[in-house]
């Protein structure tokens, strides 16, 4: 998950399209920047929001570092914003985690077994999964939040 960094940092990031991103957040401690990659669950092409998720789960530095302060900034593609920042639901997460699951399923069943994930079909699995992992929504600073996205719908 490194490897994309220094092509954001070469202002290549266009060459990983909306897969990859990179978060700059503040440190809790020490105020410094620091940069994370992540890979995008979701990407609404008319708002630019995009969605991650910890795969790691909730006590990564980057996910605390979220929780004390929001992300300083987002690249994404030839994208680079000042975003605005949301934990998702429970039931937001699983409707992300559904969507990806449909139209990434082979990349899903390759992250699954190299990170021991097991079998993430059953829903029981899925929502175990997404009840353990924080996602977290960014979009453009002063941008509405994507009304009607698949999604985002309380489902």
């Amino acid at each position: 998950m490194r490897l994309p960094r220094p092509l954001y940092r070469r202002h290549l990031g266009w060459l990983l399209g909306h897969s990859f991103l990179l978060i700059a957040h503040e440190g809790r401690t020490t105020g410094a920047r620091h940069e994370t990659v992540a890979m995008a669950a979701a990407w609404d092409r008319a708002t630019h929001e995009v969605v991650v998720c910890s795969v790691w789960g909730a006590s990564t530095e980057w996910i605390r570092n979220l929780r004390a302060h929001p992300a300083l900034e987002i690249r994404i593609g030839r994208d680079c914003f000042v975003p605005e920042q949301r934990f998702l639901s429970e039931n937001e997460a699983a409707a992300v985690f559904t969507e990806f699951r449909r139209r990434h399923p082979l990349r899903l069943r390759c992250f699954a077994a190299v990170l021991g994930w097991g079998d993430l079909r059953p829903e029981t699995a899925m929502r175990s999964f997404v009840r353990s992992r924080p996602f977290v929504a960014f979009r453009p600073r002063g941008t509405e939040a994507p009304p009607g996205s698949q999604y985002l719908e309380d489902r």
